[in-house]
């Protein structure tokens, strides 16, 4: 992948603008984010979880019991494969984790679990590990050592958490902060966290890759005006909202012929740069059309010749209880 120089027409309003940069837009495609040569494994990072196995042998002459920092991952009750016939067991997660939670010992035993594998020796396997809230400073520490990922967490970009070994479509989480990725790593190691239509089928995830975004992107080469007004737009992000998630750098660039062509900040009301020094981190008067915006009336001249008006646009603007302004990522069915 390379870095290509375009040069860019420009157009006067925000959401034309903003075509034109969907025009340079390609299909997002992932890879793995790396610690020096090797790619960096979250399985490594889960080592901090502590993953043990525990093996309790039927007729065993006592039970045991459990830390409550740390949690049922899987449990297992059956007989195992040997040279003469494969494993017969039952996948016995819950049971396991309710006798836990009530404090009792856990033994493995037919009277708990049923009796998967009638006449044969079985053993009951737990997986156990760390609470995951108790090990998010090792987790921190091991993402933070890679100096791609910091970079993404400094930024708030997106990393993908992707079954080990997969690609692109075994992608099972977006994740912006180390929160989010703990959140997310709770629900690969509980099943009962997921959603009914769990696409891993109630199993419990301890191998995954972390994933970023291709980092070669296309460049623009603007206008010198228009790029005053995009700089201006990324400061006034950086200083008035900060740390709102639903209101982007894009979306607080003033350009000077406003939003759209077919809308037009309602009279008497707020101008475009008394809506663009409103923003704050809760909202963003520019973009709130319903609130600060009304049909453009009469013709509209588009620079390929005058077109009709705004839908909403009759002898007395109104705006239609229906309206809706679709402002989005290209190539996902604007115009259909």
């Amino acid at each position: 992948l390379v870095s290509l120089d375009l040069r860019l027409r420009t157009a006067g309003t925000l959401v034309a603008f903003t075509q034109e940069l969907g025009r340079m837009c390609r299909y997002p495609a992932t890879r793995l984010l790396h610690e020096a040569t090797k790619p960096l494994n979250v399985s490594v990072v889960l080592a901090a979880l502590s993953i043990e196995v525990l093996v309790i042998k039927e007729h065993a002459s006592s039970g045991c019991s459990f830390d409550a920092s740390k949690q049922v991952a899987e449990a297992w009750y059956g007989a195992r494969e040997d040279a003469d016939r494969p494993a017969q067991g039952a996948i016995v997660t819950s049971k396991v984790r309710e006798l836990v939670q009530q404090g009792m010992q856990v033994r493995a035993s037919n009277d708990l679990f049923g009796d998967p594998a009638p006449g044969k020796e079985k053993v009951l396997e737990i997986k156990m590990l760390r609470d995951i809230a108790a090990a998010e400073d090792d987790i921190d520490a091991a993402v933070r050592a890679t100096a791609e990922a910091r970079r993404l967490l400094e930024l708030e970009l997106p990393m993908m958490v992707v079954l080990a070994g997969g690609t692109d479509q075994d992608i099972v989480a977006h994740v912006h902060s180390l929160r989010e990725l703990c959140a997310e790593l709770r629900k690969l190691l509980d099943p009962q966290l997921r959603k009914q239509d769990d696409p891993l089928n109630g199993s419990v995830v301890t191998h995954f890759d972390l994933h970023c975004y291709f980092d070669r992107l296309p460049r623009a080469i603007v206008r010198k005006d228009v790029q005053k007004l995009l700089v201006a737009g990324i400061d006034a992000k950086q200083s008035k909202a900060p740390h709102s998630r639903e209101i982007t750098a894009l979306q607080c660039v003033r350009m000077k012929e406003g939003l759209d062509m077919y809308m037009r900040p309602i009279k008497n009301k707020l101008s475009n740069k008394a809506m663009h020094d409103g923003i704050t981190e809760g909202t963003n008067p520019l973009h709130n059309y319903n609130a600060n915006y009304e049909p453009t009336t009469g013709k509209v001249d588009t620079g390929e010749g005058k077109k009709p008006p705004h839908y909403d646009a009759v002898d007395e603007p109104q705006t239609h209880a229906n309206r809706l302004l679709l402002f989005a990522e290209c190539q996902i069915g604007k115009t259909g």
